[in-house]
C-alpha cells in the first residue's frame, strides 16, 4: 500500500505585512499578501504532480484569528478547485481554537467537501489504511507539550498512525511547550515492515512507514524521519511531499 500525501504549514494566509517598507511607486504588501495566497495553488499543483491525495496543513493556515471574511472566502474557494486532492486544516498559535472559534465554525460550514478542519484531539481516518491524529492548538500559549494527546488515540490494527501536530521542541522561553522528543515513540508512530515499533534511534525506511507530521518553530529537519521542522517568521512556506 502506498500513500502520498504533501505537509505544509504556516501560510499565514491575510498576513499585512505591516511591518515592510511601503515605496510611494510600489505595492510590496499587496504583492506579498497575493503570495501568501498563491501557495495554495503552489500545493495543489505538486500534489497533481506527484499524486498526492491528500495535504496536511500543520496549523497557521491563517495569519489571525480574524481573518477578513474575503480573505477566507478566497482560501476555500483555491482548495476547492484542487480536484482529487483533500486539505486537512489544522488549528496553530496564530488561528488557535480559542481565539478563532468563529473562523473554525465557518470553516466547517462553508468549505468544499473535500477541505477538513481538524478541530478535535481524536482519531480521524484519512483512508482505509492510515489514521491521523490530530492536536489543535487550543490556545496562543497553551503551557504544555501539544502532541501529549496523540498517546491515547487509538486507530485500527495494521493502520498508519499520521501524528499532525503544531509546536515546538526547543523551550526558547521556558513555557513548557516543548514537544516530547520520544513522542513517535510514545504515541507508536514509527514502525518497521511488521508493524513493529523501532529501536531506539532507528527511522523506518520512507518509502514503508510514517512518523509524526509536526510544525516545529526550530531551524532543523531530520529528512530520513520526515520531522518537519520550520523556521519561526520564514518569508516561505516549506513544502516536502511525503511519500509512505
Amino acid at each position: 500500500m502506498t500513500l502520498r500525501f504533501l505537509h505544509a504549514s504556516d501560510l499565514h494566509i491575510g498576513r499585512k505585512f505591516a511591518n515592510i517598507p511601503q515605496p510611494a511607486d510600489g505595492n510590496i504588501r499587496g504583492r506579498l499578501m497575493e503570495a501568501r495566497h498563491g501557495a495554495i495553488a503552489r500545493l495543489a499543483q505538486v500534489a497533481k504532480d506527484k499524486g498526492a491525495a491528500h495535504i496536511l496543513l500543520a496549523g497557521d493556515t491563517f495569519d489571525t484569528a480574524t481573518p477578513s471574511p474575503a480573505v477566507v472566502r478566497q482560501a476555500l474557494a483555491a482548495m476547492g478547485e484542487a480536484e482529487g486532492v483533500t486539505w486537512w486544516l489544522l488549528p496553530g498559535n496564530h488561528d488557535n481554537l480559542r481565539d478563532a472559534e468563529p473562523l473554525w465554525d465557518s470553516i466547517r460550514e462553508t468549505a468544499p467537501a473535500n477541505v477538513k478542519a481538524v478541530t478535535e484531539a481524536a482519531p480521524t481516518a484519512l483512508d482505509d489504511h492510515a489514521t491521523l491524529l490530530p492536536c489543535p492548538v487550543a490556545y496562543r500559549a497553551g503551557g504544555s507539550d501539544p502532541t501529549e494527546a496523540m498517546v491515547g488515540m487509538d486507530s485500527p490494527e495494521g493502520h498508519l498512525r499520521i501524528g499532525l501536530a503544531h509546536g515546538g521542541v526547543t523551550d526558547f522561553t521556558e513555557s513548557g511547550e516543548v514537544i516530547a522528543p520520544d513522542r513517535d515513540r510514545s504515541a507508536r508512530l514509527i514502525r518497521d515492515d511488521r508493524g513493529e515499533v523501532l529501536e531506539e534511534g532507528r527511522c523506518a525506511p520512507v518509502e514503508h512507514r510514517l512518523v509524526d507530521v509536526a510544525h516545529a518553530h526550530t531551524e532543523q529537519l531530520h529528512p530520513r524521519c520526515l520531522v518537519h521542522a520550520t523556521a519561526l517568521g520564514a518569508s516561505e512556506p516549506r513544502v516536502h511531499p511525503t511519500v509512505v
